[in-house]
């Protein structure tokens, strides 16, 4: 997948992303049972997959923001 976004646009993005990571930190903090709160820690992985990537090209780009994957 490409997506190019401005610089602008993927400051937003990334603000929001982290945001929603912080979210899913507390949701896991106070889950009680093991299937939620495991099911929750993977789609935090993945979320910080994701922001990690933006992160990246953000920073290897000015302009624009390229995201590959």
């Amino acid at each position: 997948m490409d997506v190019r976004l401005t610089s602008e646009e993927g400051d937003v993005l990334l603000e929001i992303l982290e945001e929603q990571d912080r979210d899913l930190l507390a949701k896991i903090s106070h889950a009680k049972r093991k299937a939620p709160k495991k099911a929750l820690r993977q789609k935090e992985t993945l979320l910080e997959s994701i922001i990690e990537k933006l992160e990246v090209e953000h920073t290897e780009e000015e302009e624009f923001t390229d995201l590959w994957w």
